[in-house]
């Protein structure tokens, strides 16, 4: 229990400072005062700094696809010198045609040569990727709407994750380039762009990979006419096994607390949170961190809070 309580503490701390996984080796959010001052852009039209949409802050940076050309961002160099295990995120929106190609490529040579990455080293959900190696509207077919000219909105982010230790690890001159090119000579009104906020590679000596959580249904959400106590289930996985995971909740906007969950089978977990009385507003989240030795920790949901109100259970019809 006395571990528990620390491995909380140090999460708790952690995502309140916005800790992310392994050393920032490079990070570019376009904000100001400096915004795009860590890449380079490339091309007929370019890519350019813009308020329209965002994943996190204010601004984004973008580009359309141009007919039989590309458009192209690279970041300046960075290192990964002393470090074994590399990733890179970003956030993305890419609204452009099926026929048109939004790729990632990485240089270990300042830029002289490089190598595409592919569904080998690709960390991320969609698996329109998987099976092509580049990103369009089809990437999320459902929520990018593939085939029409629903404009974005900020909804629409996904966060895309590469593991580029087989590339990039223990290396001083590297790059990131995102190549936007014409595949079909042609564009058609769905080309509103590929839209990218808040780059960063990290690097740490040891896997990077968070914890995935998934909830198991039924869970307590929006009403509940039972007063508790309320048994929380998630599956919980991670290739290194899960260290702690736990339950974070508040009623009536009232100070945090936390419970512990654990495995009751399999890969299944389970937390208890206290009863509580009608007309009481719960809120909660669950947190998990691996057995890494970088204990990466995951958040279900990620940047919000499940929500309940405990209710007394209506009359039946007909009932005075």
């Amino acid at each position: 229990m006395k571990r528990l309580s620390l491995m909380i503490l140090i999460a708790l701390f952690a995502s309140a400072m916005g800790y992310s996984q392994g050393n920032l080796m490079f990070h570019e959010n376009f904000e100001n005062p400096s915004q795009a001052d860590s890449v380079n852009s490339f091309g007929p039209s370019g890519w350019s700094v813009g308020g329209a949409l965002a994943s996190q802050g204010t601004y984004s940076d973008s580009a359309r696809v141009i007919i039989s050309d590309t458009n192209t961002l690279i970041t300046n160099s960075f290192s990964t010198n002393g470090y074994s295990n590399v990733l890179l995120k970003f956030d993305h929106i890419c609204k452009i045609e099926t026929f048109d190609m939004a790729e990632i490529f990485v240089s270990v040579d300042g830029g002289a040569s490089w190598t595409l990455l592919d569904s080998s080293v690709y960390e991320g959900n969609s698996s329109y990727f998987e099976s092509n190696d580049y990103f369009n509207a089809s990437a999320y077919h459902s929520l990018w709407g593939a085939g029409n000219s629903t404009q974005p909105t900020n909804n629409w982010w996904r966060t895309e994750t590469f593991d580029l230790s087989a590339i990039a690890a223990n290396t001083s001159n590297i790059k990131v380039k995102f190549l936007l090119h014409d595949g079909n000579n042609m564009t058609l009104f769905e080309n509103i762009g590929w839209f990218i906020d808040n780059i960063r590679v990290h690097a740490a000596n040891g896997e990077m990979i968070p914890p995935q959580i998934s909830m198991v249904k039924p869970f307590p959400k929006d009403t509940s006419y039972l007063k508790g106590p309320f048994n929380i289930k998630a599956e919980i996985t991670d290739n290194t096994g899960i260290d702690t995971a736990y339950i974070n909740y508040q009623v009536n906007g009232g100070s945090m607390n936390t419970v512990g969950m654990e495995v009751s089978n399999g890969n299944t977990y389970v937390g208890t949170v206290p009863a509580g009385n009608y007309s009481d507003m719960y809120s909660y989240y669950l947190e998990a961190i691996d057995a890494s030795s970088v204990q990466n920790s995951a958040r279900k949901p990620v940047n919000t809070t499940y929500n309940f109100e405990i209710l007394q259970s209506p009359a039946p019809s007909g009932c005075n």
